[in-house]
């Protein structure tokens, strides 16, 4: 262990010359690996069609996902969520606090009696939904506000 401090003190004292960082800053364009880096939706299609889905996953046991969940996965239902998002300003809508963990919840009807009501069984039957993906039934609430509703409903 002491060791290693030495050697993080004797890298803390030191800085790379511009010519090295030059160096790596040019090693590193075009690399994919890093953080931040976003594909663009041309990729993205691509990606999602040559996925193994159902039955030719590895791992499929038959169709046993909850609709619900299956819903909440698919790439409509983050572009509704961050539809409510946009919309609302990225500003929970009970304590006004801007940004920070937000989420986005059903609110007029919610997601469960959206699902019930149109009698949703398949992804199919959600995906021609109109209902579920109306961004006006959305608002966006803070992970604090959001429990608090749902402990109300309860």
């Amino acid at each position: 262990m002491r060791q290693k401090k030495k050697i993080r003190k004797s890298r803390l004292e030191t800085k790379s010359s511009l010519k090295t960082r030059e160096k790596i800053s040019n090693s590193l364009i075009g690399n994919t690996n890093i953080l931040g880096y976003i594909h663009t939706d041309e990729t993205r299609i691509r990606m999602r069609n040559s996925a193994h889905r159902g039955p030719d996953h590895h791992n499929y046991k038959g169709g046993i996902t909850a609709p619900d969940r299956a819903i909440r996965r698919l790439p409509e239902y983050d572009i509704w969520k961050y539809g409510v998002f946009e919309r609302d300003n990225y500003t929970c809508k009970d304590c006004r606090k801007r940004g920070g963990n937000i989420e986005s919840h059903h609110d007029i009807k919610t997601f469960s009696q959206i699902i019930k009501d149109n009698n949703i069984r398949t992804i199919e039957d959600a995906l021609n939904c109109k209902e579920l993906w109306n961004v006006d039934n959305g608002i966006t609430l803070c992970v604090k506000c959001h429990k608090k509703k749902h402990m109300k409903k309860e």
